[in-house]
């Protein structure tokens, strides 16, 4: 479990071998974003397939999209994939802008 002021990462699961659901809450602002960086980041690189539930989260910023945009590009370039649940729709609007979206 990863604490600071802003950002909390409630819980990792593993749904089924190669399938964790990692669950966010609260704010993800620049300082909560360079907190979790590299812990989603190790996260993101020893997993296939990476389930994000942000439907806690009331608000990433451009460093907290960044973090999460960064460890997509990761999984799909080893062929992974990289799933955001419910993520709110200024965020939901960014995934296209990164082309990450299908």
């Amino acid at each position: 479990m990863v604490q600071s002021q802003r950002i909390l990462l409630i819980d990792t699961e593993e749904i089924i071998p190669g399938i964790t659901k990692l669950t966010f809450a609260d704010v993800w602002t620049r300082p909560g974003a360079h907190i979790i960086d590299n812990a989603f980041t190790t996260m993101a690189g020893a997993q296939e397939r990476l389930i994000v539930d942000l439907s806690r989260v009331s608000f990433i910023a451009s460093a907290g999209l960044r973090t999460l945009i960064a460890g997509a590009r990761g999984l799909i370039a080893r062929h992974g994939r990289m799933v955001c649940l419910d993520p709110d729709p200024w965020s939901s609007r960014c995934w296209s802008g990164a082309a990450l979206t299908g």
